[in-house]
């Protein structure tokens, strides 16, 4: 008797339908992975202490900006997002169950500053500001950008910048290890070097000076901050580097956004990483 192979057709059919729809619920779409940004929207808090209205000079300030995003991907993810900036708002690296009260957050700042000083030896006011941005995106690649400047008293201000990037297929964050083949670290560092040096010597006000006095040389050996750093962003055309102040120098030479081209770092990228197809040039 002659098989009919026909019967198989329609099995085939759905099966690949099923799977092409797993697939697309897992993943993310073509056109979210070809868009260079992510729609989302900004919440802004900026609050005074009510206690000064009169009396700016001694008025403290809170400011938070992040961003809400509103695109299509999953809400797993989303959650995993609002978790690493619930954790830059409250300074910890502990897994957030709910996003922070920002104005009952604002409202201990000012009482601390109210109760840190008598009225007679009060000090200017206080200030705060958290932001986070969208800095960059590629692919499935979505760096988040935490900066922070804080007043409180003392000799100076102070500020850090965190970079965060994290995978919008799944949530998770991403490390240099990712992106940067692992047995090729000591080549990154030389290249990181090459370029700390080029960036500061194209900046006018550096030509003219010893700024390599300034630098922690501790910190430019095998295990230093400079050679250690994770602190990155994946951009179209670069990975970039952030070293705060005190990171790899004193506070009076500033903190440094240290930008890699790509097309430096393509012979030790990490060729079996699933995000080398979007890195390679």
């Amino acid at each position: 008797m002659k098989k009919n192979k026909n019967f198989l057709l329609p099995f085939i059919a759905i099966t690949g339908f099923f799977l092409a729809t797993a697939c697309k619920e897992k993943g993310l779409s073509d056109t979210m992975l070809k868009a260079d940004s992510i729609r989302y929207e900004t919440v802004d808090f900026d609050i005074n202490d009510p206690r000064y209205d009169g009396d700016i000079e001694f008025q403290s300030n809170y400011k938070v900006s992040y961003p809400k995003i509103t695109d299509d991907i999953s809400q797993e993810v989303k959650e995993k997002i609002n978790t690493e900036i619930a954790g830059f708002i409250l300074d910890t690296n502990v897994a957030i169950s709910h996003f922070p009260d920002i104005p009952q957050m604002a409202q201990k700042f000012f009482d601390d500053y109210y109760h840190s000083y008598d009225d007679s030896m009060r000090f200017a006011g206080w200030s705060v500001e958290k932001n986070t941005v969208i800095a960059s995106k590629v692919g499935p690649l979505l760096t988040l950008a935490y900066s922070e400047f804080s007043f409180m008293g003392g000799a100076h201000p102070n500020s850090t910048s965190i970079y965060k990037v994290i995978d919008l297929n799944d949530g998770k964050l991403v490390k240099l290890a990712d992106i940067i083949d692992e047995t090729k670290m000591d080549e990154l560092n030389t290249i990181r070097l090459t370029a700390f040096e080029k960036q500061k010597n194209d900046l006018e006000f550096m030509k003219e000076s010893d700024w390599k006095n300034y630098l922690f040389s501790d910190e430019f050996k095998a295990g230093g901050n400079f050679n250690t750093n994770e602190n990155f962003k994946v951009s179209k055309d670069a990975v970039s580097f952030f070293y705060n102040a005190y990171e790899i120098a004193p506070y009076a030479f500033g903190s440094t956004d240290l930008k890699v081209a790509l097309t430096d770092l393509q012979p030790i990228l990490n060729k079996k990483s699933p995000y080398y197809k979007y890195l390679k040039r």
